[in-house]
């Protein structure tokens, strides 16, 4: 009989601890943006030739990308602001003529990217790139060079944006809130502006500066009511 007593109680205290246990949980999201004038731009450019011999085309396209870097270092850009990022040779036929004359037509790419710490040189920089040789450019991409401070920032407002929508459910019950995990859903630069055009078809390059670049960051939480 004492052990059927015991057992009983001893079900009891578990069951008791069971639902002592047993919290109601929030899950939340929160989102964060930080604010800040670009300084930095990254222009993407190229010197893109096509002909029928490869030798001579390779030459003028040589000649072209060094006269446009030189002219870019002449005006104070420094060279470690300047690398290749593609290059490719390529070829195709021309299908306008009969099949059995048809010739191959190689088309040569020498691509870069150029680090401007300086937004507003931008214009002048493509009006030096226009005159020197380049014929294709891809993008201007603004962002900042404090985007890790940003970063930290967004997420700290992500987080603080997920606690405020949790405790404001928990107030609603009377309740307060407290954490039990939270995890990063990522962060994201923006909006990369960009400006793209053809030297070969526009003399006059639009360029378009945002006002400012935007980092979103997001989080994931969950807390637990308490009273």
């Amino acid at each position: 009989m004492k052990k059927v007593i015991l057992a009983v109680l001893f079900t009891l205290v578990c069951f008791t601890a069971m639902a002592e246990e047993q919290v109601t949980r929030i899950t939340v999201n929160g989102m964060g943006r930080v604010e800040v004038a670009p300084d930095r731009a990254v222009i993407s450019f190229g010197v893109e030739n096509t002909g029928k011999e490869l030798a001579p085309l390779k030459k003028a396209n040589d000649q072209a990308a060094r006269k446009a870097v030189d002219a870019l270092l002449r005006s104070g850009v420094a060279r470690k602001d300047i690398y290749t990022s593609n290059y490719n040779i390529s070829h195709n036929y021309d299908y306008r003529q009969k099949a059995e004359k048809r010739e191959k037509v190689y088309t040569v790419r020498n691509q870069f990217r150029l680090t401007l710490n300086d937004v507003e040189k931008v214009g002048e920089v493509i009006t030096i790139l226009e005159r020197n040789g380049v014929n294709t450019i891809q993008g201007v991409n603004y962002t900042t060079s404090k985007a890790r401070e940003m970063k930290l920032e967004a997420l700290e407002k992500a987080y603080l944006d997920a606690r405020g929508k949790a405790e404001h459910l928990a107030k609603l019950e009377g309740k307060k809130v407290e954490l039990l995990s939270v995890s990063e859903g990522g962060y994201m630069p923006r909006p990369e502006v960009y400006m793209a055009a053809d030297m070969a078809r526009s003399k006059n390059t639009p360029v378009y500066a945002p006002l400012e670049v935007n980092v979103d960051a997001s989080v994931s939480a969950v807390f637990k009511m308490v009273k």
